[in-house]
């Protein structure tokens, strides 16, 4: 089962940094609604709300987004041109718990060769590892 008010409610409470992101609710063998989110940028987030309500799904899943900081970066990106790239580091980061410092040192050096453009670089380098400052830095200082 499919609900569209769950995922409009979503949408809605995303408000300006809903752009590029779909939400799509469903049940699963025990009833919960289940919320799947993507946006090109993000892995995605996948919100196990264990309730059987609509209402209820969405006041949960949207009480899982806010304590979730993949919304804000994911808002912050550009249109990526190395879509795979970006979500690699993103992913390496994440799995080997980098520091900003890292993030930074392997995106510009990324960008000097050729691989990430500016605007991917500054994303990467400001809002992606543990310690990020959530602001662009430019690979050009």
């Amino acid at each position: 089962m499919i609900s569209a008010l769950i995922s409009s409610q979503i949408i809605s409470w995303l408000g300006d940094r809903a752009d590029r992101w779909t939400a799509v609710a469903s049940t699963d063998d025990q009833g919960g609604w289940v919320v799947q989110l993507e946006h090109p940028a993000s892995a995605g987030l996948g919100l196990e709300t264990g309730a059987t309500g609509e209402v209820d799904a969405a006041r949960i899943a949207i009480r899982m987004l806010a304590s979730s900081g993949e919304i804000a970066i994911a808002w912050a990106s550009p249109t990526l041109e190395h879509a795979e790239l970006c979500l690699g580091v993103r992913t390496l980061a994440t799995m080997f718990r980098w520091r900003n410092r890292e993030v930074r040192g392997v995106t510009f050096l990324m960008f000097e060769h050729g691989h990430l453009t500016e605007r991917e670089t500054a994303w990467l380098a400001g809002f992606v590892g543990r310690d990020a400052p959530a602001a662009y830095l430019s690979p050009y200082g």
